[in-house]
């Protein structure tokens, strides 16, 4: 399999969806040899059931996750993540995504095994991952806190206490807010959100205006000097 078609993989299960021009933006700018667009696609096109071998589809001019097509949820997630940014990895994590199986284990994830482990199942490991693999899938694809505690009865390991419960529920939920999401383009929420809180400028920073100069560009837009543009019309 060629790099750049290993690429379209790692990427339409990173963000669900991803665009022939965003493989190729983002292998060109982690690699020595660089892809054309029309090239690339040739060879992504050539490998099409290598990649449905591994879940992968083409789909119109995206690379798509085939859980993106068994829902049905294709439009709404292209409306999902315009305007956002894309979380773009290293080239060696990136690639990682080429294995069906893989999730970046977080700090999150270890604490709320963690946790059931010793806590909720009495030391059962295998019980414990089950629990928290599938967790975490629900933070992936759609998260609802009841769906994700909802596991705990699936298993038969009920909680001790509610305080153990709210315990869990609030681990489940900072696992959630430090998972990446195919909505956010591989952000987690807590990601976007330092993210928009960045963008907006703070009320107690001073309001700063900037005086527009005699030959300076109008900021109509017209690409003409401000004297012999908007000037006389203020």
């Amino acid at each position: 399999m060629k790099r750049i078609v290993k690429y379209a993989n790692a990427l339409a299960r990173l963000y669900g969806i991803v665009q022939f021009e965003k493989v190729v933006e983002i292998y060109n700018s982690q690699n020595k040899t660089k892809w054309t667009l029309e090239k690339a696609k040739i060879a992504i096109q050539a490998d099409k059931e290598v990649l449905e071998k591994d879940f992968i589809y083409l789909h119109r001019d995206w690379i798509v996750h085939e859980t993106v097509l068994e829902e049905d949820t294709f439009d709404e997630l292209v409306v999902n993540q315009q305007s956002k940014s894309f979380y773009i990895p290293e080239q060696d994590k990136l690639l990682k995504y080429t294995n069906e199986f893989y999730a970046e284990e977080t700090k999150e994830y270890r604490n709320l095994k963690e946790y059931i482990t010793t806590e909720v199942v009495d030391g059962d490991s295998f019980i414990a991952e089950r629990i928290s693999e599938n967790i975490r899938g629900h933070c992936l694809y759609g998260f609802s806190l009841d769906y994700a505690l909802g596991e705990f009865s699936f298993e038969e390991a009920g909680f001790k206490s509610k305080d153990q419960m709210n315990k869990v529920a609030q681990l489940i939920i900072e696992l959630a807010n430090h998972t990446r999401i195919r909505e956010n383009n591989g952000f987690t929420p807590i990601e976007l959100h330092e993210q928009m809180l960045k963008s907006k400028p703070s009320l107690s920073d001073p309001l700063v205006i900037k005086k527009i100069g005699r030959n300076d560009t109008c900021p109509c837009g017209s690409g003409k000097k401000y004297k012999k543009c908007c000037l006389n019309k203020v």
